[in-house]
């Protein structure tokens, strides 16, 4: 099992591939399960929140 970091998760699972390597691409492919930590979706929900607040600090919060 891979327990992916807040960052990796988040671009994995948005599509965002071009920020991946190649490396981390192949053992996401080939692992037989892949995790996140409560603790990465607490900090995807804060952001979703920040951004929902504040529309004009997306840019910043998302880069």
């Amino acid at each position: 099992m891979i327990v992916l970091d807040t960052h990796i998760w988040f671009w994995w699972a948005s599509g965002q591939h071009e920020r991946l390597s190649p490396s981390t691409l192949e053992a996401l492919a080939t692992a037989p399960r892949v995790g996140v930590s409560v603790v990465s979706c607490f900090e995807v929900a804060s952001v979703d929140a920040q951004v929902r607040a504040y529309p004009e600090l997306a840019d910043r919060l998302l880069a």
